[in-house]
């Protein structure tokens, strides 16, 4: 849309006021009160957060003078308070979801205070597992990806934190490894996300398990071509399965130009680490600039390629 309402300015069909005036309508442009609408919810937010950043800061000012009882009376508090807040004002809505997030970091405050002070014998992954189980409720009510992504990263490293103990389940097996477990993790939070999950601000949650699996998916290739200790051929071909699924998805079924643009820079990243390794017994200064041309020609193709997609989708018709 913005293309072509760029061209007809420039046929002379519209003035530059009309042109500001399209744009305006278009969503190109926001308006003032969707900026004023976009700076009350920021603001709603990042107060919520610094709510919570001053009662933990509060605490430890104060952790000598306060008894045990004290601390996790108003850790508890903090708790009811923010998520009772966020019930009430109405989950869907922009104070009650501040109320929500804000009810969640709490949780991971207090449960961590109770691990600590207790020694309740939990491993650090059972406390990042039990507080995104507790959440999983107020993400639901709130419906919001922003709060589903909070919950995402915490499973993430309960996950990983599991992965890292000298015991592992018998049906992990022996070379199992903790980038495997994230990269089908995220792959599957990726395809609830996208089938079930919230669609607004920004895709941010498809977008970030999508991120996270894609990392994954390239560290391990990246261990493979190095012959990292404990890698194995899963790295590659998830990784090679994460590019055509991102392709075959992203660019034929429904275009998301931030995915796409995650898959270049791994599939760089990858191509640039095999010639690496190709030429790691060899110093010869032309290997290195084959290597940073190769880098800078699949930059530019690929950035050519996304703005060729971006100005496809700009021209269709809304």
């Amino acid at each position: 849309m913005e293309t072509q309402l760029q061209a007809w300015a420039a046929a002379g069909a519209l003035d530059a006021k009309a042109l500001e005036r399209g744009l305006e309508i278009a969503g190109v442009r926001p308006s003032a009160d969707r900026w004023k609408a976009f700076i009350e919810r920021l603001l709603l937010v990042a107060g919520a957060l610094l709510l919570g950043a001053a009662l933990i800061f509060f605490i430890a000012a104060n952790w000598a003078e306060m008894s045990r009882v004290t601390k996790i009376s108003l850790l508890a508090a903090a708790v009811a308070l923010a998520a009772g807040g966020g019930i009430l004002a109405g989950p869907s809505s922009w104070p009650g979801r501040s109320g929500l997030i804000a009810a969640t970091l709490f949780t991971g405050g207090l449960l961590a205070f109770i691990g600590q002070t207790y020694q309740t014998g939990a491993d650090p992954w059972q406390l990042f597992a039990a507080w995104a189980v507790l959440c999983v409720p107020w993400a639901i009510a709130a419906g919001w990806a922003p709060l589903w992504s909070v919950l995402l990263v915490i499973a993430n490293v309960a996950m990983a934190l599991y992965l890292q103990q000298d015991t592992r389940p018998r049906w992990f097996g022996p070379r199992f490894e903790a980038a495997t477990a994230l990269f089908i993790l995220d792959a599957g939070a990726l395809a609830i996300a996208e089938m079930w999950g919230p669609k607004g601000e920004f895709r941010l949650l498809p977008r970030l398990a999508a991120g996270i699996a894609l990392g994954c998916a390239t560290f391990m290739t990246v261990s493979f071509l190095w012959d990292v200790r404990g890698s194995n051929a899963e790295g590659p071909l998830l990784f090679a399965l994460s590019i055509g699924v991102a392709y075959i998805v992203y660019r034929r079924l429904r275009v998301d130009l931030m995915i796409l643009s995650m898959a270049c820079l791994a599939s760089i990243v990858v191509v640039a680490t095999a010639l690496a390794r190709i030429t790691s017994r060899s110093y010869e200064p032309g290997m290195f600039l084959f290597i940073a041309a190769v880098v800078v020609g699949m930059s530019a193709g690929s950035a050519i390629w996304l703005r060729s997609i971006a100005r496809e989708e700009e021209s269709k018709p809304s």
